[in-house]
């Protein structure tokens, strides 16, 4: 042996945040001299998301007036059904009964 120790490349390196299985290679890992970058990219992502939050609670209740106005223009179509249907048998009837007076006299 000499006297300069040789150094031993390690046979097997346990993985940290900084390398290895966490973040496979990528910088998008834990730490790093991107975080401000980073978190900057996540504020205005959560702006974004919060604007289309706030599109789409507008769209439900547009939804929720309109579902409201078509139910209400049902209601009106049933009782005007209804009153159309009362006539109908009030004159099917009065037509029936003139029908058999007439027939009477003949």
């Amino acid at each position: 042996m000499s006297d300069d120790k040789q150094q031993l490349a390690p046979v097997f390196e346990l993985p940290t945040r900084h390398t290895g299985f966490y973040n496979e290679g990528n910088d998008s890992g834990g730490g790093g001299g991107d975080l401000e970058t980073r978190v900057a990219k996540l504020e205005s992502d959560v702006e974004h998301i919060r604007s289309d939050i706030s599109d789409i609670k507008t769209d439900i209740r547009e939804i929720r007036k309109d579902n409201q106005e078509m139910k209400d223009a049902l209601s009106d179509i049933k009782v005007g059904l209804a009153s159309n249907r009362a006539w109908y048998v009030t004159t099917a009837t009065g037509l029936a009964i003139a029908a058999f007076t007439f027939a009477r006299f003949l």
